[in-house]
């Protein structure tokens, strides 16, 4: 497989920024204790942003738009149909990715937006600029995706982004070679103070990972009094998305539609959290008091001899004490699914 790499900074050579407008009024650096409340901001899966101090997450609908519901009882703080994916915060500012609208807008041009995080009001309208063969929209094609991460360094704000585009018609050794696989990437750093983004070094921006630990990889599951493994081997450990917990799950009953147990535990102490039976094996997570919130993902099943997918959503459940396993859902969201499951081409 042949591999094509082209690093773009600006995705125009002889563009060095970029002039943004303001939608509502200047925009101020972030204070010390807005930045700190940023910092404990994390991803809990893609279009899921969990702000802890403000108890609110952020989240990308299937309809198009983002939202903002609360943690305790999943109610609707605010919507926006500008924006359609949180990325993340800086200071008192969400940053999220936009769709682009025009049917002839698909490429070329990375829509961005800077929300207030209180209210979700636009205050900042970013189209930043890419490689005109590089596709910006959200979902997933047959050929990559488009990933794109934020983070704050030293009290700068960076965009980064990055495509591997694979030429499925590529054929080892075919009549017509092509490029099995070509790369693109770049980067921004966001001056709020002028409103401009200047072009920097390419770089992964990569957010914060859980730890995931499979006992298929030879692991030795974690030894606490609250686990049984009389009731079913462990299958995996995994890290809430805050590093606050860890969730060991157990494939408890085998063929019934919640075969694994989740028992949840604090990181620091080891103290039991709580216990949940759940439809997989685990998933990204994190606990409020006594409940848990996670990503399900969207599953496959035949139904009447098709392939059919489930939704994708966000979801919160009580979390069972002892050896019980309570399992309310209390509440639950919707969540876009952008993953492409289309046909592949020949």
């Amino acid at each position: 497989m042949r591999t094509s790499r082209k690093t773009w900074i600006t995705g125009s050579a002889w563009l060095g920024l970029f002039i943004f407008s303001s939608i509502a009024g200047a925009i101020d650096e972030p204070t010390e204790n807005e930045a700190a409340a940023a910092a404990a901001v994390f991803e809990l899966a893609p279009g899921v942003i969990v702000d802890p101090d403000r108890q609110v997450v952020y989240l990308m609908r299937p309809e198009g738009g983002m939202e903002a519901v609360l943690i305790d009882d999943g109610d609707l703080l605010w919507a926006n149909e500008s924006a359609d994916k949180p990325l993340g915060v800086h200071g008192n500012l969400l940053v999220a990715q936009a769709d682009p609208k025009g049917p002839g807008d698909s490429t070329g041009v990375l829509p961005m937006f800077l929300l207030d995080r209180v209210t979700g009001e636009a205050r900042l309208d970013l189209p930043l600029r890419l490689p005109g063969e590089v596709p910006t929209r959200l979902d997933s094609g047959p050929g990559g995706a488009l990933e794109v991460a934020v983070q704050v360094r030293e009290g700068e704000l960076l965009v980064g982004w990055r495509q591997d585009q694979v030429d499925l018609r590529a054929i080892p050794g075919g009549p017509e070679p092509r490029e099995a696989l070509r790369e693109f990437d770049g980067a921004f750093r966001i001056d709020l103070g002028s409103e401009r983004a200047m072009p920097v070094s390419p770089q992964r921006l990569a957010p914060r990972t859980p730890t995931v630990r499979s006992t298929a990889d030879g692991i030795r599951p974690a030894q606490s009094p609250h686990l049984s493994l009389d009731d079913g081997p462990v299958i995996v450990e995994i890290e809430s998305g805050d590093g606050r917990h860890l969730l060991i799950s157990q494939r408890v009953a085998p063929g019934v539609s919640e075969e694994y147990r989740w028992t949840i535990l604090e990181s620091a102490t080891g103290e039991l959290a709580g216990r949940v039976r759940a439809r997989t094996s685990f998933a990204p997570f994190f606990v409020r008091e006594k409940t848990i919130i996670f990503e399900e993902d969207s599953t496959g099943d035949f139904v009447d001899g098709r392939l059919t997918f489930g939704p994708r959503q966000l979801r919160c459940v009580a979390l069972g004490d002892g050896a019980s396993t309570a399992g309310a859902v209390l509440w639950e969201h919707p969540l876009r699914d952008t993953t492409y499951r289309g046909p592949l081409p020949h």
